[in-house]
């Protein structure tokens, strides 16, 4: 039986969506928990957010460990929210406690599912049993948003949600896919990834899976064993293919 593998923004969940809920969520947390104004906790995000990720981006080796990255994310978002704010963080404070917590009272109210996943996920589910995670995000991360998505999603996936995290290795390379499939107990020749971005597709591909491409613009892509232009379109092709 097949098991399909499913990337979450762009997906599952609409990012687009997703940032200006964050925006207006995390500055009453911070405020909340912290002091200062909830408007300045978010002008401080807007504005840490996109060069984080821009140094990160540069810095980060590919091949390198979820652990790492997640210590150096950590360290920026935090020690450069609190510098845009004109505070410190709290003395001896873990900074990956201080990210998590942040991130974990935010996530569960961010709700940005993509028209007609749901249903897809449910369709899914009633052809292949429980459904896997590929993401490149933190597993418990990927929990908050696949409740935040209602209607019993959680429960039609995996106790493991793949989450980077869980097989200590970043979705930005070919190794990625093969320790997932692995940490699943799935065989690649069983496994449908989905995914919206071109690279993830290839290394999919590579590591033995069938790859599906999510692009809206139906462009056809090489090493995509298909391309459909939403998630609503996944449970035909899995069809298909049984």
């Amino acid at each position: 039986m097949l098991k399909v593998f499913l990337d979450d923004g762009g997906v599952l969940n609409d990012n687009a969506r997703r940032a200006p809920q964050w925006a207006a969520l995390i500055g009453p947390y911070l405020a909340g928990r912290y002091g200062g104004e909830a408007s300045e906790w978010a002008a401080a995000n807007a504005r840490v957010a996109p060069a984080l990720w821009g140094r990160l981006r540069a810095d980060t080796d590919p091949h390198g460990g979820w652990a790492k990255f997640e210590a150096q994310y950590a360290a920026l978002w935090v020690r450069g929210m609190f510098a845009a704010v004109g505070r410190t963080p709290p003395p001896g404070a873990d900074l990956i406690g201080v990210q998590r917590a942040a991130y974990e009272a935010v996530i569960p109210h961010v709700h940005a599912a993509i028209p007609g996943a749901v249903q897809a996920v449910k369709e899914a589910y009633a052809l292949t049993g429980p459904l896997f995670m590929a993401s490149g995000g933190a597993s418990w991360e990927l929990e908050g948003y696949l409740a935040s998505m209602g209607e019993g999603v959680r429960s039609l996936f995996a106790e493991r949600l793949h989450g980077a995290d869980l097989v200590d290795t970043l979705k930005e390379g070919a190794a990625y896919h093969p320790r997932v499939l692995t940490d699943a107990g799935v065989r690649p020749q069983d496994a449908v990834v989905v995914d919206d971005r071109a690279d993830c597709v290839s290394w999919a591909r590579a590591a033995g899976a069938r790859a599906v491409l999510i692009a809206p613009g139906g462009t056809a892509h090489a090493n995509a064993n298909a391309v459909i232009p939403h998630l609503g379109a996944l449970p035909a092709l899995l069809r298909a293919w049984a």
